[in-house]
Parts: structure tokens; C-alpha cells; sequence
């Protein structure tokens, strides 16, 4: 079995020359000139891709952009580079595919120091079928494969321990969720599967990205945390808008406890009953 670190207990002897795969979330916003709009989370990785470079490593980004049906021109992620390459003071190399002998060649040729950013690995549908063939591939790459962070704090947390989990859709965190449900006193939940734990308590979300065949697991998932024991905590603040758009017409609202069961026979908090509004979470 590989053994597993964290970032910071590796040194020289662990990483200089070793080629090391790095899955990072540079899924940033673009404008319609294909203009990195807010680079939050480029500069949020900067640090462990930097740590890698200063001892050595052949460093290999592996990321994805929107959710493309293919290979699509505009979720590709060359628009990424120049930004990227200036945060890290290096040029980084952009590879045309996440797999395959030209993505090999790149990477057999990078210095030590060095950054290749594969490109956009959604472009491949194996990519979200997590086909075990596929992954092989891109973990072929490399020679550190797996940097996992929350190994340590899950394994033996300190009490309290809280959580916070993100993402759009609940159906692609179910697995998370659940294993953290049986180890953390608070679980926080954000992003967009915020408004369909909220549709499934009976709440009114305007017209706010709804999984409508996922209600019902968003309602166990509020039960098995509440049997557990487990205080389940959502964003109370939102940003209300008439178009999803830098332009739009916009209002924040902050309402009260973020506890489902504080919000039982309550209107929702931070959800404006506006017929035209679309909320978006903070």
C-alpha cells in the first residue's frame, strides 16, 4: 500500500526529480473573451504547487473547467497559463490532452522545478464515470500520485471537529457526506446543493439550481445527520439576483440561525420571495 503524507512532512529526499501529480481545483470563472474574472482559486493553490517546485518536484497539474460534453474549445484551460505562470514565477507548460504519448513526452521532459498543466480532464467522460482504466493513465504519470490532506484530521480528529463541504450537486457529495456524517460534530454545507437541502425541507428557492430527483436523499441525509447527532449548518446569507451575471441586478440577504432544525416552521433565511429573483449562494 503507497504510504500517505502530508504536504509539509515531504522534503528533498521525497520529491526532487519525482514527478508528482497534483489534482487541483483551478475551475475558475471566465468572461466571453475567455478573462480569468476572479483567480481566488489559482491563487488558493499557488502555495502547495510552490512547496512542490522549491523541493524539486516535475509538478503536474491536473484539473477541470465547467462541464464540457467532449472535447470543447471554450473549457479549454490554455486561457489559465499566463495567469497561472505568473504566480508561480515560471513558465508553465500546457499539455493538449490529460493523457496519451504527447502528454508522456511533456512530462519526460520537464526540469526539475518545473510545471505542466494538463488540460481540461472532463474533455474525457471516463473522467466523472471514475473508470478505473482512465485512472490508471493519468496515475501512469507519476511517480507521488495522491496528495490527501484530510487522512491525519479524519483518522484521529480533535473534538469538535467540524466540516465544511461545497459543490453544485448534492448526488456528487453523497459519499463525502455520509462518511463525514459518522465522524463530525458540524457539518457546514455550501454552494448550489445548498437550495436543494432547502427545496427538500419545503422551502421556496426561486429558480436556484434544484436536483428535483434528489429531494428525497437531501431529506435522509437531514435525518441521518439529526439521529447522529450531528449539527447540520447552511449559508444564511445570499445573493439575489434577476440573471446570473456580472451586470445583474443584485441584493445580499442575511437571515437567521443557519440550523435546519432552527429553521423548521420559519420562512427561509437569506431566500427574497421575489417572483424574478435567482438566488445564488455566497
Amino acid at each position: 500500500m503507497a504510504t500517505k503524507k502530508s504536504v509539509s512532512s515531504l522534503n528533498d529526499a521525497d520529491l526532487k526529480g519525482k514527478r508528482v501529480f497534483v489534482r487541483v481545483d483551478l475551475n475558475v470563472p471566465l468572461d466571453d473573451n475567455f478573462n480569468i474574472t476572479d483567480d481566488t482559486r489559482i491563487r488558493a493553490a499557488v502555495p502547495t504547487i510552490k512547496y512542490l517546485m522549491d523541493h524539486g518536484s516535475k509538478v503536474i497539474l491536473c484539473t477541470h473547467l465547467g462541464r464540457p460534453k467532449g472535447v470543447t474549445p471554450k473549457y479549454s484551460l490554455k486561457p489559465l497559463v499566463p495567469r497561472l505562470s505568473e504566480l508561480l514565477g515560471v513558465q508553465v507548460k500546457m499539455a493538449n490532452d490529460c493523457i496519451g504519448e504527447e502528454v508522456e513526452k511533456l512530462v519526460a521532459e520537464l526540469s526539475d522545478g518545473g510545471v505542466l498543466l494538463l488540460e481540461n480532464v472532463r474533455f474525457h467522460k471516463e473522467e466523472e464515470k471514475n473508470d478505473p482504466e482512465f485512472s490508471k493513465k493519468l496515475a501512469a504519470l507519476a511517480d507521488v500520485y495522491e496528495l490527501d490532506y484530510l487522512v491525519g484530521a479524519v483518522a484521529n480528529p480533535k473534538k469538535p471537529f467540524a466540516a465544511i463541504v461545497g459543490g453544485l450537486k448534492v448526488s456528487t457529495k453523497i459519499g463525502v457526506i455520509e462518511s463525514l456524517l459518522g465522524k463530525v460534530d458540524i457539518l457546514i454545507l455550501g454552494g448550489g446543493m445548498m437550495f436543494t437541502l432547502y427545496k427538500a425541507q419545503g422551502y421556496s428557492v426561486g429558480s436556484s439550481l434544484v436536483e428535483e430527483d434528489k429531494l428525497d436523499l437531501a431529506t435522509s441525509l437531514v435525518e441521518k445527520a439529526k439521529a447522529k447527532g450531528v449539527s447540520l449548518l447552511l449559508p444564511t446569507d445570499v445573493v439575489i439576483a434577476d440573471k446570473f451575471a456580472a451586470d445583474a441586478n443584485s441584493k445580499i440577504s442575511t437571515g437567521g440561525g443557519a440550523s435546519l432544525e432552527l429553521l423548521e416552521g420559519k420562512e427561509l433565511p437569506g431566500v427574497l420571495a421575489l417572483d424574478e429573483a435567482t438566488p445564488v449562494a455566497v
